[in-house]
């Protein structure tokens, strides 16, 4: 079985993670632990650039979040389900279903 979880730092997928982490999954069962970088302040360029500026920022922060955040499930995963396959992938844009 091949699991996509997505994750951002949300309460509700932080729920969503720890509901996965206490099924029992069938042997072989992969996870693919997604983020993506996506910031919610609007790339617009305006006279002043305060908003590019808040754009570049809040997208710099993200990234250094990223990591973090897709280590740590990873982690509680393999602790609580140990015969999991877990990958991660940090992913920027827009994220769509």
């Amino acid at each position: 079985m091949k699991v996509v979880l997505a994750l951002d730092g949300s309460p509700h997928s932080h729920a969503a993670l720890g509901e996965f982490a206490r099924q029992p999954w069938p042997h072989g069962t992969e996870v693919q632990i997604l983020t993506v970088i996506h910031p919610s302040i609007p790339p617009f360029m305006e006279p002043t650039l305060v908003v590019a500026a808040a754009h570049v920022q809040q997208a710099g922060e993200l990234r250094h979040q990223a990591p973090a955040l897709v280590e740590a499930a990873s982690k509680l995963i393999r602790d609580a389900a140990p015969a999991v396959t877990v990958t991660t992938k940090i992913v920027e844009g827009v994220p769509t279903t």
